[in-house]
């Protein structure tokens, strides 16, 4: 992501890759066990290959090392980690607990090589990795990770969702003055996750496939290390507040269901359909409206934020997200108690 252009071939390249590699994933899929059966939360009714994040990590990885886009390689090489993390969990279905203690230790590598958070927008740390800089770092990263393995329930969510907050991230630097060449290297990211997108909401004539906890793993890590990247030095090309908007939704979303979860005394991480994408399917809409509304939503009020924090300053916006958070969290129990 340093501030220079990218050429044509390796975006093409990597875009190109992306279906070789899905093909040769899904070929070895059901002999690796990394397929998703039905059950009674789920609404596919076949078994179906879960290889569409480690098939969008291979492409990106392609695509950087033929750009020789060294900051995407390193937030490849950091969110590794949690590709191989949600791999084991595909197969061997870890719990919760085994989860969170190998997530950690991967984010405290990518801390310790220096991505993290020291300036917060409204107050700032000194250069130093205090306790409170790791503490909120490793939260940020695993969160993120975690809140995108959540949303991922329905076709096109997740990774519509990390499309959004590119677009958002970009629109937060060219606010700040930064332009697009100073991202231009996310483009081999890009091609494949917008592939991979047409592919899960069918309108490519593709084999059905998911990202698995694998692919909404590695991307929420991978966005997570953008994000901080982005926002803090020597990067710096977003404010620390436009952050927090890149992510509404999946963010909102994963502390609403947490919080309900607490309040009826039931598992933080024990499954059920109280995310918003389940709401609004029990009401009647079909899986690719829902995913279509939520990606318009979060991009309409992540755009919105962005620039109260543009005419306004941070204070206004920070004010704004956390008012905004509010509403949702009424409207969020206003619903639970009807149910």
């Amino acid at each position: 992501m340093a501030e220079f252009g990218i050429s044509a071939a390796p975006i093409f390249v990597a875009i190109i890759s992306f279906p070789v590699f899905l093909h040769l994933a899904c070929k070895c899929s059901s002999r690796l066990g990394l397929m998703d059966y039905p059950d009674h939360r789920k609404l596919h009714a076949k078994p179906v290959p879960v290889v569409g994040g480690i098939s969008i990590y291979c492409a990106t990885l392609v695509g950087a090392i033929l750009a020789g886009e060294a900051n995407i390689l390193l937030g490849c090489a950091f969110s590794f980690s949690f590709l191989v993390i949600g791999l084991i969990d595909d197969v061997a279905k870890l719990s919760v607990r085994i989860r969170f203690l190998m997530q950690i230790p991967a984010a405290l590598i990518m801390i310790s090589a220096g991505t993290h958070i020291s300036n917060f927008g409204l107050f700032k740390l000194d250069g130093h990795l205090t306790v409170i800089a790791v503490s909120l770092s490793v939260i940020c990263v695993v969160g993120l990770a975690n809140a995108f393995n959540l949303v991922d329930g329905i076709d096109g969510l997740a990774i519509g969702q990390i499309l959004v907050a590119l677009f958002l991230i970009s629109c937060a630097a060219m606010f700040g003055g930064a332009g697009w060449g100073s991202l231009s290297g996310l483009l081999v990211f890009i091609g494949p996750a917008i592939f991979f997108y047409l592919v899960n909401m069918s309108v490519l004539p593709f084999e059905k496939v998911f990202l698995g906890d694998s692919g909404s793993l590695f991307i929420g890590s991978f966005i997570g290390w953008i994000l901080i990247s982005c926002s803090q030095l020597p990067l710096n090309v977003i404010k620390p507040t436009d952050v927090l908007w890149c992510v509404t939704i999946p963010v909102f979303d994963t502390l609403a269901v947490m919080s309900a979860r607490y309040w009826r005394g039931s598992g933080l991480f024990t499954a059920d359909r109280s995310h918003l994408h389940h709401k609004l399917i029990d009401l009647g809409f079909s899986q690719h409206a829902v995913s279509l509304l939520l990606c318009g939503l979060s991009a309409g009020i992540g755009y919105l934020g962005l620039y109260t924090g543009q005419v306004m300053g941070e204070r206004w916006s920070l004010a704004l997200y956390c008012g905004c958070f509010l509403v949702y969290l009424v409207m969020f129990f206003g619903n639970e108690k009807k149910q």
